[in-house]
C-alpha cells in the first residue's frame, strides 16, 4: 500500500511519498489507463507549442524540444511492466518539466530531494508523472511561478 501527503497552498505543491509496492491487476489495469490518457492528454499541446517555435525560435531551441518530446514519447510507449524505478521515473519528470519550462518561461520551480538509496525502489509507472502533470495543469497561474517539490 502506498500513503501520500500532498499540501497546497496557493501555487506551491510539495509531494512526500513513502511506498511498499503492490503488485495486483488493479495496480496493473490501472497503470495501462494512465499511460494513455497522459499520452493523449499532452499530445496536442507539444504539437502546438513545436508549431508556435517555428515562428519565434531559433532552430537551435525547436530542435531541442523535439528531442525532448522523442525522449518523452520514448518514455509513454516503451514500458513493458506497470512497475518503474523512482530514478526513471524522476528523469521522466525532469525531461517534461524542461518541456514546459520552454512553453511557460519562468513559471515553474522544480525541486527533488531524495537520497540515492531509494531510486532504485519500484512504483507504479506514471504515478508521480501524474501529480506532477496536474499541478502543472490545474495550479499553475502565468502570475506566480508554481513550486513543485518531490521529496523521497
Amino acid at each position: 500500500m502506498f500513503s501520500s501527503n500532498q499540501k497546497v497552498m496557493a501555487t506551491n505543491i510539495t509531494i512526500i511519498m513513502t511506498m511498499t509496492a503492490m503488485n495486483t491487476p488493479i495496480m496493473n489495469t490501472l497503470s495501462i489507463m494512465m499511460k494513455g490518457r497522459a499520452t493523449s492528454s499532452i499530445r496536442q499541446a507539444i504539437i502546438t507549442t513545436i508549431s508556435n517555435m517555428t515562428y519565434i525560435s531559433q532552430p537551435e531551441e525547436v530542435r531541442a524540444y523535439i528531442a525532448s518530446f522523442a525522449k518523452f514519447i520514448r518514455y509513454m510507449l516503451n514500458v513493458t511492466s506497470p512497475w518503474t524505478n523512482l530514478s526513471e521515473e524522476l528523469a521522466h519528470i525532469q525531461n517534461y518539466l524542461s518541456m514546459q519550462e520552454t512553453r511557460f518561461p519562468g513559471s515553474i520551480r522544480f525541486r527533488l530531494d531524495c537520497q540515492e538509496e531509494t531510486l532504485s525502489h519500484e512504483i507504479p509507472f506514471l504515478l508521480l508523472y501524474t501529480l506532477v502533470e496536474n499541478s502543472i495543469k490545474h495550479a499553475m497561474t502565468l502570475y506566480e511561478a508554481l513550486e513543485i517539490r518531490i521529496q523521497c
